[in-house]
């Protein structure tokens, strides 16, 4: 790019000096005046601190260099730097069409503060059951200047959240409002018909003591179909147009909830403590779905037409799981045989979280072109991240002490020592730093 810069002195690379000509000087001051302007725009856009937010400026760095008088489409993004919402702003960021506005508590897991700070402006907001966008001074005063193309929305869980969100982002949304919500809605509804999980499903039953029996059974599942039906209500209203998203179980890297890791760590000393196979669930039917599929499909749907506005989405992997092929699969693709199984009726386990069962893609096939990986190549993908995580410090000083922690909570303290023991003698990993809660170990 800069080779005209030193075109002049190449003759002279051998020699002790280079001459510095007029025409040189001329040449540097216009490469500093460039990067100077570049500089600019990115010094704006790391992370707000104690709820200011800064941002990329009127230029922006795009796959083919600098693009004077590009400007990125603004999207807002409810809880940007978690799992799926992650691996999500980290696509929008690599597509260099976005400006990316992130509200999140403040809190960057695994690399995020590397892969997505620097480049998102961020506003600081902690949305609590008492507190919402509402009493977000900085998010107000960027509504007042900017009118977002979307927002995607990874971290209602309420109602009454969503209430809030929409009074705070009315007139301001050009586009749409997406909705990550879970297969969880189904189990507070009631499905009358054989086979998978079909959008259609999510409808609560008339009966009003039925409905508080199934939200009393499923308190999750009830808050986010909340979440939902306020959403659509809006819309009815005359309000923004809506895409909500109904996720499985998500499985891929830099899971916040560790679920994925902890299996792939227990398969490696499932000969000392067998793996937690309840009857309950042994043979059940469910369906997961990778992150990476799930961000894929959302930054589609960005540049879709409003002919997918207003539905809702299954999304999943097309092959359906049992809680006893999932943990096999795992072991043979970590090369690990001879693992044991405790197949008591009753005992912790991760997957499934809902009884929604196997989930029907088809909607999602025909209008969002849904085509997802397949669990071969995920399997792999996700048992090589984790395996390269164990042999990264940045990573093992902060995501290994909660993933050793809830394991410590979810299995005895015989399953607790065998697996700090495992990690020491496979891993070579110094254990006493990750039990500093629970001595006895």
């Amino acid at each position: 790019m800069f080779a005209w810069l030193f075109r002049s002195v190449r003759k002279n690379v051998e020699g002790s000096r280079v001459p510095f000509s007029t025409t040189w000087l001329v040449r540097c001051l216009f490469v500093f005046l460039v990067f100077e302007r570049g500089s600019a725009v990115w010094s704006g856009a790391g992370g707000g601190q104690n709820g200011k937010a800064g941002g990329p400026g009127s230029i922006a760095f795009r796959a083919g260099g600098l693009n004077e008088g590009y400007r990125p489409r603004p999207v807002l993004v409810l809880g940007g730097t978690g799992f799926v919402g992650g691996t999500t702003v980290r696509l929008l960021i690599k597509s260099g069409e976005f400006d990316v506005t992130v509200v999140t508590r403040g809190n960057w897991p695994w690399d995020s503060s590397t892969l997505i700070q620097p480049y998102v402006r961020h506003i600081v907001c902690d949305r609590t059951f008492t507190y919402g966008l509402s009493e977000c001074p900085a998010l107000t005063l960027i509504l007042r200047n900017t009118t977002f193309e979307a927002v995607l929305d990874f971290n209602t869980y309420t109602g009454e959240q969503m209430k809030d969100s929409v009074s705070v982002v009315k007139n301001r949304v050009s586009g749409f409002y997406l909705y990550v919500s879970s297969d969880s809605v189904y189990d507070v509804c009631d499905r009358r018909h054989l086979g998978p999980t079909r959008e259609i499903d999510a409808v609560r039953p008339k009966n009003r003591t039925r409905q508080e029996e199934l939200s009393a059974r499923d308190s999750y599942g009830h808050l986010k179909l909340q979440g939902e039906e306020e959403l659509v209500r809006q819309r009815q209203a005359g309000g923004f147009p809506y895409v909500i998203l109904r996720l499985p179980d998500v499985v891929g890297p830099r899971d916040s909830t560790h679920r994925w890791w902890m299996y792939q760590l227990w398969v490696r000393f499932a000969h000392l403590v067998p793996l937690h196979l309840p009857f309950s669930v042994r043979y059940t039917d469910f369906s997961l779905v990778q992150v990476d599929d799930v961000a894929k499909g959302i930054l589609n749907i960005l540049f879709s037409n409003s002919s997918v506005y207003d539905h809702a989405y299954n999304l999943a992997f097309k092959e359906a799981f049992t809680l006893n092929s999932f943990l096999t699969s795992m072991a043979k693709e970590l090369g690990v045989s001879g693992v044991k199984f405790d197949q008591r009726h009753t005992a912790v386990h991760f997957y499934p979280e809902s009884r929604a069962g196997i989930l029907d893609t088809s909607k999602a096939e025909s209008m969002l072109g849904w085509n997802p990986t397949t669990w071969e190549k995920a399997l792999h993908r996700n048992c090589v991240f984790y395996e390269y995580v164990m042999t990264q410090r940045t990573f093992k000083t902060c995501e290994l002490k909660h993933l050793v922690k809830t394991f410590a909570s979810d299995v005895d303290s015989n399953g607790t020592k065998a697996f700090l023991h495992m990690l020491k003698d496979m891993y070579d990993i110094e254990t006493r730093e990750l039990f500093w809660y629970h001595q006895e170990l």
